[in-house]
Formats: C-alpha cells, structure tokens, sequence
C-alpha cells in the first residue's frame, strides 16, 4: 500500500475544494478538476488508487454530492456508470426539485464543463447523421447500439418528418428501452433489448429483431468508452457487417487527452477507456479494407471526443 504521504499535495486540493464548498462557493468544484488534472499525470501509477480510495473518503465529497449529477454518478444505481439517467442530467432533462442551493449551483457548473458539452454536441452530431442518411437514402434503416434514451432522435427532423424506414434502438437496459418505447414508438423508432455479448455471438441478429436485414447508418456513441480493445475490434467488424453497400457506420469515444478525465475518475467515480487516433484507426484491424469505400478519424471541436466513421464499398 501507498503511503499517504505521497499524496499531501493532492490532501491539499481536496481540503482547499471543501472549506471553499463550505462556505457555498461552488466554483471550487471547477478549481479542483483543473487540479486534479495536473496532479493526474505526476502520480502516474499511483493515481487509481488516490482517485477511488482517498478522494472516496474525503469530505469533500458528501459537499459535492449535494449535486444529483455528481451523487447518481457516484452511486450508480444501475449498476453501471454513464447511465442514460445520468445522461439526461447533461442534457438537462431532469427535475432539480428538492436540490440545495449549492448543489444546483453546482451542478450549472458541472454541466458546462467541457466534457459535458462534448456529449451535447455528439448528441447533435448523431440528430444530423440521421437526418444526412435519409437525404442520402430513401427511408433509411438506422441502428443505435447501446441508444440509452435515444435523445438524438428526439433533435432529428428526420425522424419527426417521418422519413426513416425504420429506427431500432438496441441496449441491453430494459429501464432504458422503456422510455425509449414510451416516448418514441410513435415516431417509428423500435426497441431490441439485447447484449454486446449477443452481438459478437451473432445470437441477437435474427429475423425477429431485425437485425439480420443490412442498415444505411450504424452508430454507437458512448459504448466504447467502456470496451476493451479485443471487444471493441471484433464489435466494429460486426457492426461493419450490418451495412448495406453505401452504408455507414459511426464510432465514438472518448479521446485519451479529455481535460476532464481526473475529475470525472476522483469525483464522479467513472473510469473510461480513453482512446486516440492510432488506437481507433486499429479498431479496423479485422475488417477487409476492400470492404472499405471510405474511412475517416476526427475530433469534436472541443476536442474531447474523437470519432470513426466507415463507409461500406460494393467488394
């Protein structure tokens, strides 16, 4: 075990962030992720272990906790972190009925940080995809792998103009593919509850899902940022292979210099795979490039995100 010791510098962020949140300055929630974020590389090894045992039992976070969005990602009622709950508290679907003042404060500041405003744009990114592939495509199949709570179909005028064929939202969270049924199956957007696992197996791609008939748009926003490198390898090739001639598939994740990656691992407890360029390009190493039409990595303009996108050829 660490001495403590080792991390004094970190006990003084953590105890400056407290007496500040004590006196009601929520900012300081802001201070310490700027801080955390230069601390984050000088620990090295040593930082897992000051992130989810030290930081875990300092004070300061029952003071940060006070925001719902830092509290759920914490608790993770889930059972898993990133939930589409915790999702919608970015998006700013959620009551803050019954919040404190400091904890609303709060979190104003947590949903402007630039993380969060990457998941905005990605959600817009998504909302446009789908509506270019029904410009591209007469009544076009679309696939979300792992959709949460679809919010992207929500923001497409595609869908609200009826123009997709057909829309299947998969997860593997039935709590989630409820309020995707509630909300939009009257838009025409499907539910398929099924689980990567079936997905690699091939169990989930049959006649009665629907999966087993070839997609316009593929896309997966968040999914990623939770597999490692083999699942993640194999899990483009199938998705690959879903694609219709044309057809496009869409990768996202979390890029390996994200600003906010010490705050979101110390305070929200939310430990991501973080990828680059190079490591998303390798995520094609067992699809056929004569298979490829087109191929391309980018960035979100924060930064923070980094994106693959696929283009089915006719070999």
């Amino acid at each position: 075990m660490t001495s403590t010791s080792a991390f004094e510098q970190g006990y003084q962020f953590l105890d400056a962030a407290h007496a500040a949140l004590s006196d009601g300055y929520a900012g300081a929630v802001v201070e310490l992720g700027r801080r955390l974020h230069e601390y984050r590389p000088q620990l090295g090894p040593q930082w897992p272990e000051f992130a989810r045992s030290h930081c875990a039992r300092h004070p300061v976070r029952e003071k940060i906790h006070e925001s719902p969005f830092t509290r759920r990602c914490y608790q993770q009622p889930r059972g898993y972190p990133g939930d589409p709950v915790i999702l919608d508290y970015i998006f700013g679907h959620n009551s803050l009925e019954g919040v404190s003042d400091l904890g609303r404060a709060l979190y104003e500041r947590e949903r402007y940080q630039t993380s969060c405003r990457s998941v905005r744009a990605r959600r817009d990114l998504l909302a446009a995809k789908v509506d270019e592939t029904a410009r591209r495509v007469r009544k076009p199949r679309v696939l979300s792998v792992a959709c949460g709570h679809l919010r992207e179909a929500q923001k497409s005028e595609a869908v609200a103009g009826g123009e997709i064929g057909e829309y299947l939202a998969l997860d593997q969270d039935a709590e989630s593919l409820a309020v995707v049924d509630r909300e939009q199956r009257s838009r025409g957007v499907r539910t398929v509850c099924a689980t990567v696992r079936s997905l690699l197996t091939g169990k989930a791609i049959t006649g009665q899902t629907g999966l087993d008939r070839p997609f316009d748009f593929v896309y997966t926003a968040g999914l990623y940022d939770y597999l490692k490198d083999a699942v993640a390898t194999r899990l483009t090739s199938v998705l690959f292979d879903m694609l219709r001639p044309g057809g496009r598939l869409l990768v996202g994740n979390f890029h390996a210099e994200c600003p906010d990656a010490a705050s979101m691992e110390a305070i929200l407890t939310w430990w991501l795979v973080y990828r680059d360029e190079r490591q998303m390009s390798q995520l094609c190493s067992e699809i056929d490039p004569a298979q490829v039409a087109e191929s391309s990595i980018y960035r979100d303009e924060l930064r923070n995100l980094v994106f693959l996108e696929l283009v089915r050829g006719d070999a």
